[in-house]
């Protein structure tokens, strides 16, 4: 018999030293993970977002004015009276 078949087998219900009580608290910790990365994930976005916004404000306010006319064409012609 080889030394690895000699070896205790853990219970299948989780009632050993590596059981279901350590891997709770273990999971208890994990609980929030999920939303701790997204927040992080949104922030970044959102702060991505913002910082390329201020740089196309800077470095191209002929072109946002260009959209800005645009735009306020476009409402225009969606206020007129139908015929």
């Amino acid at each position: 018999m080889s030394p690895i078949s000699k070896a205790p087998k853990a219970k299948l219900n989780g009632s050993t030293a590596s059981g279901a009580r350590p891997r709770a608290r273990w999971r208890k910790g994990e609980k929030g993970q999920a939303l701790v990365e997204q927040g992080l994930l949104l922030a970044t976005l959102l702060g991505g977002l913002a910082v390329g916004g201020v740089w196309l404000m800077k470095t191209h306010p002929q072109m946002l004015n260009a959209i800005n006319i645009q735009v306020r064409g476009y409402y225009f012609v969606l206020s007129l009276p139908f015929p």
